[in-house]
């Protein structure tokens, strides 16, 4: 009778099984809490092309499809042409031969006057334009598509290949 009483849960008393459930909830708990970070290891492992320390930090929002760069190594002008989590295929501009890089192998290459760039930060975050002047340390001014004027933070834009 206390076993159908309790709901399965064995003994007779009444504050048992209110007692066992709160027990195995401290257990899944705890065992959701250690899957949690080794999941989250795994995926950092995976992601990265190199197993430093240093590869659990957040790619750039930069680090992305015809974003000019340029390679740390060589000085090598380069766009981007397929990112995979933190590594990426990029074209050099000079003989178009490809090789796959990390966002720390790279650097963006800062837009000047006449660049497309893209908008990556700020309130118009995805347009696409032409860089007229830079207007100061910080301001940039852009040429939309509809021959209209924008002015935004150079620290917000990219340069990018219009012909993908």
């Amino acid at each position: 009778d206390a076993v159908t009483e309790n709901g399965g849960f064995g003994g007779g008393s009444s504050q048992e099984p209110p007692a066992a459930p709160a027990t195995m909830n401290q257990y899944d708990t705890a065992t959701t809490t250690e899957i949690q970070p080794q999941m989250t290891n795994n995926n950092a492992n995976t992601l990265t092309a190199v197993g430093a320390p240093e590869d659990n930090e957040k790619v750039p929002t930069w680090f992305m499809e015809r974003v000019c760069v340029t390679i740390i190594s060589n000085d090598a002008a380069a766009v981007i042409k397929e990112v995979n989590n933190s590594t990426a295929v990029v074209e050099l501009l000079e003989d178009k031969s490809r090789m796959s890089v990390t966002h720390r192998d790279v650097v963006m290459t800062p837009p000047k006057e006449h660049d497309m760039v893209l908008v990556i930060g700020g309130a118009d975050v995805g347009v696409e334009s032409e860089l007229v002047c830079v207007d100061g340390d910080t301001d940039a001014i852009l040429k939309d598509s509809k021959e209209e004027f924008k002015i935004v933070e150079i620290a917000h834009l990219v340069k990018i290949i219009s012909d993908p």
